[in-house]
C-alpha cells in the first residue's frame, strides 16, 4: 500500500466506524460508508488480538 496504517486495539461497537474498519480486514472492498457517503480507505487494514490479561504461568 502506501506505508499508512490504523491500529485499533480495543473493543469496537458494532455501529462504530472502528468496527467497519475491522470488517475491511476480511474483505477486498476498499471503501467505508461514513455519514452516508462512501469514502476510500487508503491504508492497510489488519486485525490483531491483544489482551491485557497475563497467562497464569507468567
Amino acid at each position: 500500500m502506501n506505508g499508512k496504517a490504523i491500529f485499533i486495539t480495543g473493543y469496537q461497537d458494532e455501529e462504530s466506524p472502528g468496527r467497519k474498519l475491522i470488517a475491511l480486514a476480511e474483505r477486498t472492498e476498499r471503501t467505508l460508508e461514513l455519514n452516508g457517503a462512501q469514502r476510500p480507505v487508503a491504508c492497510r487494514v489488519d486485525k490483531y488480538g491483544l489482551s491485557a490479561h497475563a497467562d497464569a504461568w507468567r
